[in-house]
Protein backbone atom coordinates (compact mmCIF):
# COMPACT_ATOMS: atom_id res chain seq x y z
CA UNK A 1 0.00 0.00 0.00
CA UNK A 2 1.42 3.37 -1.06
CA UNK A 3 1.32 6.13 1.56
CA UNK A 4 0.69 9.00 -0.85
CA UNK A 5 0.46 11.66 1.82
CA UNK A 6 3.75 10.63 3.44
CA UNK A 7 5.53 10.59 0.07
CA UNK A 8 4.12 14.00 -0.83
CA UNK A 9 4.99 15.58 2.54
CA UNK A 10 8.54 14.19 2.37
CA UNK A 11 9.00 15.72 -1.10
CA UNK A 12 7.43 19.01 0.02
CA UNK A 13 9.79 19.20 3.00
CA UNK A 14 12.79 18.72 0.69
CA UNK A 15 11.67 21.29 -1.90
CA UNK A 16 14.06 24.23 -1.94
CA UNK A 17 13.20 27.90 -2.55
CA UNK A 18 15.23 27.56 -5.77
CA UNK A 19 12.71 25.01 -7.07
CA UNK A 20 9.81 27.32 -6.19
CA UNK A 21 11.53 30.10 -8.12
CA UNK A 22 11.72 27.72 -11.08
CA UNK A 23 7.91 27.55 -11.01
CA UNK A 24 7.68 31.35 -10.80
CA UNK A 25 9.92 31.58 -13.87
CA UNK A 26 7.58 29.14 -15.63
CA UNK A 27 4.70 31.58 -15.07
CA UNK A 28 3.11 30.08 -11.95
CA UNK A 29 1.70 32.71 -9.56
CA UNK A 30 2.57 32.51 -5.85
CA UNK A 31 -1.10 32.04 -4.98
CA UNK A 32 -1.18 28.79 -7.02
CA UNK A 33 1.98 27.56 -5.31
CA UNK A 34 0.45 28.30 -1.91
CA UNK A 35 -2.85 26.65 -2.83
CA UNK A 36 -1.70 23.47 -4.61
CA UNK A 37 1.66 22.97 -2.85
CA UNK A 38 3.86 21.65 -5.67
CA UNK A 39 6.88 19.71 -4.44
CA UNK A 40 10.08 18.61 -6.17
CA UNK A 41 11.57 15.13 -5.96
CA UNK A 42 13.62 12.55 -7.84
CA UNK A 43 11.49 9.97 -9.62
CA UNK A 44 11.87 6.74 -11.55
CA UNK A 45 9.30 5.82 -14.23
CA UNK A 46 7.51 2.51 -13.69
CA UNK A 47 6.10 1.40 -17.03
CA UNK A 48 4.75 4.15 -19.29
CA UNK A 49 2.28 5.93 -17.00
CA UNK A 50 3.47 5.55 -13.38
CA UNK A 51 6.42 6.68 -11.27
CA UNK A 52 7.97 6.00 -7.91
CA UNK A 53 10.19 8.24 -5.79
CA UNK A 54 13.85 7.34 -6.13
CA UNK A 55 16.56 9.57 -4.56
CA UNK A 56 19.21 7.91 -6.76
CA UNK A 57 17.45 8.79 -10.01
CA UNK A 58 18.82 11.51 -12.27
CA UNK A 59 15.25 12.40 -13.28
CA UNK A 60 13.65 15.16 -11.21
CA UNK A 61 10.03 16.29 -11.37
CA UNK A 62 7.52 18.46 -9.63
CA UNK A 63 4.69 16.55 -8.02
CA UNK A 64 1.21 17.69 -7.06
CA UNK A 65 -1.24 15.91 -4.80
CA UNK A 66 -4.42 15.00 -6.66
CA UNK A 67 -7.13 15.84 -4.13
CA UNK A 68 -10.87 15.18 -4.21
CA UNK A 69 -13.97 16.04 -2.27
CA UNK A 70 -15.93 13.11 -3.73
CA UNK A 71 -14.19 10.13 -5.37
CA UNK A 72 -16.49 10.00 -8.41
CA UNK A 73 -16.64 13.65 -9.48
CA UNK A 74 -14.46 16.77 -9.63
CA UNK A 75 -17.45 18.79 -8.39
CA UNK A 76 -17.37 20.47 -5.00
CA UNK A 77 -19.25 23.29 -3.30
CA UNK A 78 -15.79 24.70 -2.37
CA UNK A 79 -13.20 23.87 -5.08
CA UNK A 80 -10.40 25.86 -3.42
CA UNK A 81 -10.80 23.95 -0.16
CA UNK A 82 -10.51 20.67 -2.09
CA UNK A 83 -7.33 21.76 -3.88
CA UNK A 84 -5.79 22.88 -0.60
CA UNK A 85 -6.89 20.10 1.72
CA UNK A 86 -9.03 17.41 0.08
CA UNK A 87 -8.27 13.71 0.34
CA UNK A 88 -5.16 12.72 -1.64
CA UNK A 89 -6.00 9.96 -4.13
CA UNK A 90 -2.85 10.14 -6.26
CA UNK A 91 0.25 12.19 -7.08
CA UNK A 92 1.00 13.58 -10.52
CA UNK A 93 4.60 14.25 -11.61
CA UNK A 94 5.54 16.67 -14.38
CA UNK A 95 8.36 18.77 -15.76
CA UNK A 96 7.41 22.43 -16.46
CA UNK A 97 9.62 22.32 -19.56
CA UNK A 98 7.62 19.40 -21.02
CA UNK A 99 4.16 20.60 -20.10
CA UNK A 100 1.96 18.18 -22.01
CA UNK A 101 3.46 15.08 -20.37
CA UNK A 102 2.89 13.77 -16.86
CA UNK A 103 2.84 10.49 -14.97
CA UNK A 104 0.89 9.30 -11.96
CA UNK A 105 2.10 7.60 -8.80
CA UNK A 106 -0.75 5.12 -8.25
CA UNK A 107 -2.89 5.39 -11.38
CA UNK A 108 -6.01 6.32 -9.37
CA UNK A 109 -6.65 9.82 -10.73
CA UNK A 110 -8.82 10.81 -13.69
CA UNK A 111 -8.55 14.56 -13.07
CA UNK A 112 -6.60 17.26 -11.29
CA UNK A 113 -8.45 20.20 -9.75
CA UNK A 114 -12.05 20.83 -8.78
CA UNK A 115 -15.03 22.74 -10.09
CA UNK A 116 -18.40 24.02 -8.84
CA UNK A 117 -21.44 21.72 -9.04
CA UNK A 118 -22.64 21.20 -12.61
CA UNK A 119 -26.33 22.04 -12.35
CA UNK A 120 -28.57 25.12 -12.67
CA UNK A 121 -26.72 26.47 -15.73
CA UNK A 122 -23.19 26.67 -14.24
CA UNK A 123 -20.46 28.77 -15.86
CA UNK A 124 -18.03 26.96 -18.21
CA UNK A 125 -15.29 25.02 -16.42
CA UNK A 126 -11.72 25.83 -17.53
CA UNK A 127 -10.13 22.66 -18.93
CA UNK A 128 -6.33 22.75 -19.13
CA UNK A 129 -4.02 20.53 -21.16
CA UNK A 130 -1.49 19.90 -18.38
CA UNK A 131 -0.69 20.35 -14.70
CA UNK A 132 1.66 23.28 -15.45
CA UNK A 133 -1.09 25.05 -17.43
CA UNK A 134 -3.47 24.51 -14.51
CA UNK A 135 -0.93 26.01 -12.09
CA UNK A 136 -0.33 28.98 -14.41
CA UNK A 137 -4.11 29.59 -14.41
CA UNK A 138 -4.12 29.83 -10.62
CA UNK A 139 -5.56 26.31 -10.14
CA UNK A 140 -8.87 27.31 -11.74
CA UNK A 141 -10.71 24.44 -13.42
CA UNK A 142 -9.45 20.94 -14.13
CA UNK A 143 -6.98 18.82 -16.09
CA UNK A 144 -8.13 15.49 -17.51
CA UNK A 145 -5.56 12.89 -16.42
CA UNK A 146 -7.38 9.93 -18.00
CA UNK A 147 -5.54 8.24 -20.88
CA UNK A 148 -8.04 5.89 -22.54
CA UNK A 149 -10.42 7.55 -25.04
CA UNK A 150 -13.51 6.09 -23.35
CA UNK A 151 -12.37 7.46 -19.96
CA UNK A 152 -11.68 10.89 -21.48
CA UNK A 153 -15.10 10.83 -23.18
CA UNK A 154 -16.81 9.93 -19.89
CA UNK A 155 -14.90 12.68 -18.07
CA UNK A 156 -15.78 15.39 -20.60
CA UNK A 157 -19.48 14.48 -20.51
CA UNK A 158 -19.66 15.45 -16.82
CA UNK A 159 -19.67 19.15 -17.62
CA UNK A 160 -22.33 21.53 -18.88
CA UNK A 161 -19.66 23.57 -20.75
CA UNK A 162 -15.87 23.63 -20.95
CA UNK A 163 -13.58 26.58 -21.64
CA UNK A 164 -10.25 25.74 -23.32
CA UNK A 165 -7.30 27.96 -24.25
CA UNK A 166 -7.11 27.47 -28.01
CA UNK A 167 -8.89 26.26 -31.15
CA UNK A 168 -6.67 23.19 -31.53
CA UNK A 169 -7.58 21.88 -28.08
CA UNK A 170 -11.27 22.57 -28.77
CA UNK A 171 -11.09 20.67 -32.07
CA UNK A 172 -9.36 17.68 -30.45
CA UNK A 173 -12.02 17.50 -27.76
CA UNK A 174 -14.87 17.92 -30.23
CA UNK A 175 -13.49 15.08 -32.38
CA UNK A 176 -13.23 12.85 -29.34
CA UNK A 177 -16.81 13.63 -28.30
CA UNK A 178 -18.21 13.04 -31.79
CA UNK A 179 -16.65 9.58 -32.00
CA UNK A 180 -18.90 7.21 -30.10
CA UNK A 181 -16.97 5.32 -27.42
CA UNK A 182 -16.50 1.60 -27.88
CA UNK A 183 -18.90 -0.65 -26.04
CA UNK A 184 -18.89 -4.30 -25.06
CA UNK A 185 -20.36 -6.98 -27.29
CA UNK A 186 -23.68 -8.23 -25.91
CA UNK A 187 -23.98 -12.01 -25.62
CA UNK A 188 -26.93 -14.23 -24.73
CA UNK A 189 -25.81 -17.56 -23.31
CA UNK A 190 -22.40 -17.13 -24.93
CA UNK A 191 -23.86 -16.31 -28.37
CA UNK A 192 -23.85 -12.90 -30.01
CA UNK A 193 -27.21 -11.21 -29.57
CA UNK A 194 -28.86 -10.28 -32.87
CA UNK A 195 -31.24 -7.34 -32.57
CA UNK A 196 -34.46 -7.90 -34.48
CA UNK A 197 -36.07 -4.55 -35.32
Amino acid sequence: MIDLEAEYLAALGDTSPLRRRQLHQAGVPQRAIDLAGPAYTRVRPVGSALFEPNPDSNLGAFILPVRVDYPDTPESPDPEAVIEGGEIVDLVAFDPEVGAQWILRAGNAEWLGACPPQYLDPPPVPLHRSPIDWLRAGCEGVVCLARAPIEIHRFLCRFAALDVADDRHAEELQALLERPPTHPEILVGGRTHRHVG
